[in-house]
Parts: structure tokens; sequence; C-alpha cells
């Protein structure tokens, strides 16, 4: 159980410190590597800020929460905003975009 926790937090912090990240195959292993050069840097600061303050300033979970919520509601306003996980370059058949899900269809007929 713990692997399938590791792995979930590797893959989600990998696709939210990088815009891009590309599949490498490796002695018959695909890994996803970031492509270092597409780092988001508001969502690096906020990561750094937040684990300062968890390490350094013993901070519990549900203010640090709180206080990572309203950093990056003031990142947004501020207009230094991450790119959102949909519009980050995915290689593939869709190209940028991944293709409608059944309910998008529906919905467009």
């Amino acid at each position: 159980m713990v692997g399938v926790i590791l792995n979930l937090a590797v893959w989600f912090g990998m696709h939210v410190l990088f815009n891009e990240v590309r599949a490498v195959s490796l002695a018959g292993l695909t890994l996803d590597l970031p492509v270092a050069s597409s780092v988001d840097l508001p969502s690096l600061l906020l990561t750094i800020a937040a684990a300062v303050t968890a390490f350094a300033f013993k901070l519990g979970v549900i203010p640090l929460m709180l206080g990572c919520a309203l950093a990056g509601l003031a990142l947004h306003g501020a207009g230094l905003r991450p790119t959102p996980l949909a519009d980050r370059a995915r290689p593939g058949r869709y190209g940028r975009h991944s293709p409608p899900s059944s309910l998008q269809r529906r919905l467009l007929r």
C-alpha cells in the first residue's frame, strides 16, 4: 500500500511541478521523466514554501493547506498562475488535448 501512495505522490508532484513530462523507454521499462526547462515556477515556489513551513515551523496539516490555498489565490490574483494540468502538453494522438470523454460527446450533440 505504501508503494501505491508513494507512486501517486511522485506522479502528482511531477505533473504539478513540470509542464512537460516525456516517456523514456529503458531496458523494457517506460519511465516518465520531467523536462527540466518546463518547470512551473509558481508551483515550485509554493511547494518549497509549504515544505519549509511544514518542517521548520511544524505547522499542522489543516493550517498548512489553508495557507497554501490562500497563497495560491494570491498568486492567481497577481497573474502568476500555474499552467492548468488540462492545458499542459501531452504527447499522443490528440496533441495538447485529450480525447473528448463520453460525457463531453453527449453534451456537444
